[in-house]
């Protein structure tokens, strides 16, 4: 399920792209009629259809799941331990906030660049290619204990796991709007 504010954006781009339309064909003549039936041409909405939007709409469960997770990671004794010094009971200040807000950073410019790969390499790819490198995010964040570098580690693998958020945040909504059926868009039955 998208998030209010991917619903917010959707709704606004319905709203501008009808709009805009409207003003184009007032501008043709003064009675603006459809120009096809959309029920004779679309295909039926199946099981295939809910089942695209479903997985499509892990984009924004990423980000939620993301930030809510380091919330239970930052408070772990052992994580703590690891990033601060076995004598530590608390992360600093500084690297608690860079622990929570890189995933923010690399969010932002995983948005920017996920754009321009969609317009590359379609929507389908971009979202998938985002996944992937969620993926890879995810999985140098789970090295965090592994080395001597815990605050590197998380921090790199935050700020991957943002761009594949990034990705994931842009091109979602732009797919599902792309593969749903206009007649549910429109509201017209």
């Amino acid at each position: 399920m998208p998030s209010p504010v991917h619903e917010l954006s959707l709704c606004v781009c319905l709203c501008l792209g009808s709009l805009n339309t409207a003003i184009m064909s007032e501008r043709r003549s003064s009675v603006v009629e459809p120009s096809f039936d959309a029920g004779r041409i679309e295909a039926p909405v199946t099981w295939k259809a809910y089942l695209i939007c479903a997985f499509a709409s892990f984009g924004g469960i990423f980000f939620g799941y993301d930030s809510s997770y380091i919330n239970g990671v930052s408070g772990s004794s052992m994580f703590i331990q690891m990033v601060e010094g076995p004598e530590a009971t608390a992360l600093t200040s500084s690297n608690s906030s860079l622990v929570v807000s890189i995933l923010s950073a690399g969010t932002f410019f995983g948005a920017l660049i996920g754009g321009d790969m969609a317009e590359w390499i379609g929507r389908k790819w971009t979202v998938i290619f985002g996944c992937m490198i969620y993926m890879v995010g995810v999985v140098i964040q789970m090295c965090t204990g592994l080395g001597d570098d815990a605050l590197g580690l998380i921090v790199a693998g935050r700020l991957v796991a943002g761009f594949g958020v990034g990705f994931e945040s842009a091109i979602v909504i732009l797919y599902m709007s792309e593969i749903v059926r206009s007649k549910i868009i429109s509201g017209s039955r």
